[in-house]
């Protein structure tokens, strides 16, 4: 009885030694690209850019609180 208390244990461990867990990740790589959305927002710029062109002459053209024309200065 006690030859077999000793050899359970053993017998336990070389069992548990060879399993073991491994865990392996694949990097991938990531591509990005912004000249896309770029050229859209490049695009969106100047054809709006007209709307910048009639704030400033709308601005130039109102009298400040002073009553002298020219606008806020920024």
């Amino acid at each position: 009885m006690n030859r077999l208390l000793k050899t359970i244990p053993v017998w336990a461990l070389a069992l548990l030694a060879g399993c073991h867990a491994t865990v392996q990740h694949k990097v991938e790589p990531i591509h990005i690209t912004l000249d896309v959305n770029l050229k859209v927002d490049r695009q969106l710029d100047n054809f709006f850019a007209f709307e910048s062109e009639i704030e400033d002459e709308v601005l130039a053209s109102e009298p400040d609180a002073t009553g002298a024309k020219g606008g806020p200065s920024r």
